[in-house]
């Protein structure tokens, strides 16, 4: 069993300084008695082990010294050089190559490792191998290779076997000679909690007077496999090695394998996905360029005032979830956003080269985009798709570029508009800081689970019911007895915005006394008054213009609706995902300080009253021609930038999409299966995220139920 300096301890900085603590932690792993030491290049950790080392002072012939290249993996004579002078070593003992995701082809995993097997041949590594091969990079690999990779590392666990000793990848391992080595093997008793394993593994720890963890470590030590855990704790590393003091019988064992085997949960390097994020890859047809993996920034989340609190943002669960981010939940923090895309706030990175996503994409046009998309939006993925779960509150949307984005929101954000093409153009010439593009920003929204939405403007003739049941409101129109069209209907907003703010709560304060039949079809607007004054106030002119004006929708899983440019929404509770034209121009008013609001002016003149009653706001779903197997339906909105496709798939069944002539973004909203695009084989569970280029068909089939949205153009 081995301790490692590994992604606990990870240092997104490599030039910040040692870390202290790590080299406490691993001078005291070395007191314990654990000599094998196993780090890596991409943690930033190797001079912490080898100042340890050389602290700890034990003999060089008793360690065992991994570690790992991935970062500079295109020149690894001199990343091992680097790696021992950080280390303060003439050697390691085992030398790996991290991850065969930075290779295009076969080759590059065969070029990788005819270096790796130079730096064996000159001294300055005992043994060389692998980490998180799968069966087809082991195998390419193999064709090539004059020395067999002496192990693979793995993530291995209960709910992660690999198909079992049996299975294809273990039982080649296994013909070639080649070691398994499991790290995150705790995994089924920490972070995977809960699970079928929870009762079996505390019966176990009782049985044999020890922890859950040594009872994880035993199981995949009485099957002959390396275990690597990493603690800084002293009494929990202590206590680790209490699993070399007893065995598991056969039985045991195989009822730990049997039962793990109704969950699947990876941690880490779910394949092809970035490092340091939620998975997001490209994928793309053969070339240089097939598949390009992409990482995120520490920094996954951001903090809102209108966030969800702890637990209750399933923006921070899913962070917390995310393999090697470190980050644990705060009960205390609201936790508004995950972003999940490339806007320079937080930009994914190309994992090989360091590149930002939009730039692999601008410097492969043709080949990702295709030449229609390119001619019809002049060289850029012309949509952002988003994912929003919105507990209460109105949503306020950032732009991501290619970008998908977790949203949890408990409180109200403005009420808003997207401005049409032609004033967008006017607004970014004049303030191109507030105003950041010339494009507008129609969206759809289809809903996850139950949803409630203000969306465009009721019909006139629900509108003029309401003026003529409710004498509140009659200090709003232009005039007395008017006929409501929607030139009125523009000055009543414009009424409601620029009246003060005893008049608005005076007006409040007097429909609430109202009987609730006056209000005939219409008595909904009683229940909805206190949720939206709770908010902010009664004094917000948003209540007044949402409530009497805008539509509101309740919409369960799989409904949407369709929000043109100039259209006023606002969305208060419900989980959905979203996609929009690609900009972030927006007037805010309403559901806000006054101080903060947008030109009431601007904003009254800008609007649009397309859609005009309920179901004109409604999105209509059809099946889809891309589908081959029927499993996949298709929300098409009136306008040339974006489709959607939602695919949902029972357990066991399977669907192929046709290859589309322009670029997509797919995500799982649910489930887990696999993913085959260009040949290639990737995991995809909830959470997911790929960007597909254009001309790939892509195939799931689903191992637990799957929903996969993809937006797409062409």
């Amino acid at each position: 069993m081995n301790t490692t300096a590994g992604t606990a301890w990870y240092k997104s900085d490599s030039g910040g300084g040692v870390d202290r603590k790590l080299i406490d932690a691993t001078k005291t792993a070395l007191k314990l008695g654990y000599y094998h030491l196993d780090g890596a290049e991409v943690y930033n950790t190797e001079a912490e082990l080898g100042i340890a080392i050389e602290e700890s002072k034990v003999p060089r012939e008793k360690l065992f010294v991994t570690t790992k290249v991935i970062t500079n993996i295109e020149d690894i004579s001199n990343a091992i050089d680097t790696s021992l002078k950080k280390l303060q070593l003439d050697y390691v003992d085992l030398y790996l190559i991290h991850s065969p995701f930075f290779a295009s082809s076969d080759s590059d995993l065969q070029s990788a490792w005819a270096a790796m097997e130079k730096v064996k041949a000159d001294g300055k590594a005992r043994s060389i191998g692998v980490s998180n091969y799968l069966l087809p990079h082991l195998a390419a690999t193999m064709k090539t290779a004059t020395v067999i990779p002496s192990i693979n590392q793995i993530e291995y666990h209960p709910y992660l076997q690999h198909g079992g000793p049996d299975g294809p990848l273990l039982s080649y391992m296994k013909e070639h000679n080649i070691a398994k080595s499991a790290y995150a093997p705790l995994t089924a008793a920490t972070k995977a909690k809960p699970g079928p394993l929870d009762e079996l593994y505390a019966d176990l720890a009782k049985k044999y007077y020890v922890s859950e963890g040594e009872i994880a470590l035993r199981w995949c030590i009485d099957q002959d496999v390396v275990a690597i855990t990493t603690s800084g704790k002293e009494e929990r590393l202590g206590d680790y090695l209490r699993a070399m003091t007893f065995t598991l019988n056969p039985k045991e064992i195989n009822e730990i394998s049997r039962v793990g085997d109704k969950k699947h949960f990876r941690g880490f390097w779910r394949a092809n996905h970035g490092l340091f994020g939620l998975p997001v890859a490209v994928l793309v047809q053969r070339s240089s360029i097939s598949i390009t993996i992409v990482r995120r920034k520490l920094m996954l989340l951001q903090n809102y005032p209108w966030g969800k609190k702890g637990k209750e943002s399933l923006a921070a669960t899913l962070c917390a979830k995310t393999p090697n981010t470190g980050f644990e939940i705060d009960e205390s923090k609201e936790y508004a956003e995950m972003w999940m895309g490339d806007y320079p706030i937080l930009p994914a990175k190309g994992l090989k080269s360091g590149e930002e996503l939009h730039k692999i994409v601008d410097d492969n046009k043709e080949q990702l985009l295709g030449k229609t998309c390119i001619d019809k939006f002049g060289g850029v993925v012309p949509f952002l798709p988003k994912v929003h779960f919105v507990q209460y509150g109105i949503k306020c949307i950032l732009l991501q570029l290619i970008a998908t984005q977790i949203l949890s929101i408990s409180k109200a954000l403005p009420l808003q508009i997207h401005p049409n093409k032609e004033l967008s153009a006017q607004l970014h010439k004049k303030d191109p800081e507030k105003f950041p593009d010339s494009n507008h920003k129609p969206e759809i929204a289809i809903a996850l689970g139950p949803f409630e939405v203000f969306a465009g403007f009721k019909d006139n003739n629900d509108i003029q019911a309401l003026f003529s049941a409710l004498p509140p409101l009659e200090r709003f129109l232009p005039q007395k007895d008017v006929n409501i069209d929607n030139e009125v209907l523009k000055q009543i907003c414009y009424k409601i915005l620029t009246a003060s703010d005893e008049e608005i709560m005076t007006t409040q304060v007097e429909l609430a006394k109202l009987p609730k039949e006056t209000y005939g079809k219409q008595a909904y607007i009683l229940d909805l008054l206190p949720r939206l004054q709770e908010q902010y106030s009664k004094e917000d002119p948003g209540n007044l213009v949402a409530l009497i004006t805008m539509n509101f929708l309740s919409l369960s899983a799989g409904d949407a609706i369709y929000v043109p440019a100039d259209a006023p929404h606002a969305y208060l509770s419900g989980d959905i995902v979203e996609c929009m034209a690609r900009s972030n121009n927006v007037l805010n008013t309403g559901f806000c300080p006054r101080a903060d609001a947008d030109s009431i002016e601007l904003f009254t003149s800008a609007l649009t009253f397309s859609p005009h009653n309920a179901e004109e706001v409604k999105l209509r779903t059809s099946k889809s021609e891309k589908s081959i197997n029927g499993k996949t339906s298709v929300y098409a909105p009136p306008m040339s930038e974006f489709n959607m496709l939602k695919t949902s798939l029972q357990d066991g069944e399977k669907e192929t999409i046709r290859a589309i002539g322009g670029p997509s973004v797919l995500f799982a909203t649910r489930g887990s299966g696999k993913l085959v695009a260009d040949g290639n084989m990737h995991d995809i569970e909830e959470g997911y995220i790929f960007f597909v280029g254009q001309g790939v068909e892509v195939s799931y089939e689903a191992s637990s139920e799957l929903d996969v949205y993809q937006a797409y153009a062409e």
